[in-house]
């Protein structure tokens, strides 16, 4: 989304007439979900819970890179479930960046060697997240659902940061609840041993264990002690502690689980006209939060990319999104600050 906003800075006026078409020429970025399944079993999630049975086989996701490609997509983030439980995984890397598509990943790290790591290096892969949710094994196992993941964890981190090249960056993401939230200091003083480039915290999504997710009077405790000291700690670029905001009325919406704080009650979300998602039986959706919560806008085995980005479907979507934002919406900090940054792009126009 970066490069959107590269592209509509100091052209406002193209901006305002792509929101305003229910027709998008051009996909900037794409998240290929590719994996219905996961080794671990994190209480945050239930990819560990599903059979996989029907993935995208590895003709029709090189399809789906082609015609990415065509429409000239940027960027295609891999993911899962664990994205390595997949035997083809590095080749669609490299076949991605073959037509030209920068390569992102998110992976728990269990699953790759030394023999891998350099591989997904070699690609370039531009960036390698980590997931890492504690310092220690008692945490991050306990979270992770299964002994030694941490151990293995660190030690593709180790790897990683020994091997990284100029084009490489590595980046750390930690999902914040109720049982890791105050031992976050110490995960930061742990992460300055490592050549990392970037840490996201991630609050916790209230669809499953609602009782793991931090309370009001957890927030409060965390914006009260460990948000100033990770802020004392950590000089990584963009890094920001205050991930449930400052102001009363922000902590009470984050205890909701509103992440966006009410931001898309009136303004816009510019994402189902730059980016698409292709989950792992080729069910496409506009991103990761409407990820099967709503119906899918298509799939890929009955239709091209292109076609399904401009599709019928797609292009009612887009015009109900400029109507009225999903309940979802109001849940989701991802991409927040992108779509804040259009906005005041195409706000000089409006």
């Amino acid at each position: 989304m970066r490069r959107a906003l590269d592209l509509y800075t100091g052209n406002e006026e193209a901006l305002r007439m792509r929101y305003e078409s229910d027709i998008s020429p051009t996909i900037i970025s794409a998240k290929l979900k590719l994996v219905d399944s996961c080794n671990l079993k994190c209480f945050m999630c239930r990819y560990w819970t599903r059979k996989r049975t029907g993935d995208l086989n590895t003709e029709e996701v090189c399809r789906v890179l082609d015609g990415l490609a065509a429409l000239k997509c940027k960027k295609v983030h891999f993911t899962g479930g664990e994205i390595f439980m997949r035997k083809d995984a590095l080749f669609l890397m490299e076949y991605a960046h073959i037509l030209g598509i920068r390569v992102t990943l998110t992976t728990n790290g269990t699953l790759l060697n030394k023999e891998k790591i350099k591989r997904l290096l070699r690609i370039p892969a531009r960036s390698i997240t980590l997931s890492i949710d504690g310092p220690h094994p008692k945490i991050h196992d306990t979270i992770r659902g299964q002994k030694n993941a941490f151990k293995k964890t660190l030690n593709t981190l180790t790897l990683l940061s020994k091997h990284k090249r100029r084009k490489n960056k590595i980046r750390i993401n930690t999902v914040v609840n109720q049982r890791n939230h105050t031992y976050l200091p110490e995960l930061a003083y742990l992460l300055q041993q490592f050549s990392i480039d970037s840490w996201l915290l991630i609050p916790m999504d209230a669809w499953e264990e609602k009782n793991k997710v931090p309370t009001l009077v957890d927030i409060k405790r965390y914006n009260t002690i460990v948000a100033p000291l990770l802020e004392e700690i950590v000089h990584l670029e963009n890094f920001s502690p205050w991930i449930y905001g400052k102001t009363n009325g922000d902590l009470n919406s984050s205890a909701q689980q509103h992440y966006a704080r009410s931001y898309y009650q009136k303004k816009p979300c510019f994402i189902p006209w730059f980016h698409v998602l292709v989950g792992p039986k080729g069910d496409i959706y506009p991103c990761c939060g409407t990820h099967r919560l709503i119906k899918p806008l298509g799939n890929i085995r009955e239709q091209g990319i292109a076609e399904l980005f401009n599709g019928e479907q797609y292009q009612q979507f887009r015009a109900q999104m400029r109507a009225k934002r999903l309940e979802q919406c109001h849940h989701c900090d991802d991409f927040l600050s992108e779509n804040q940054a259009l906005e005041v792009l195409r706000e000089k126009i409006v």
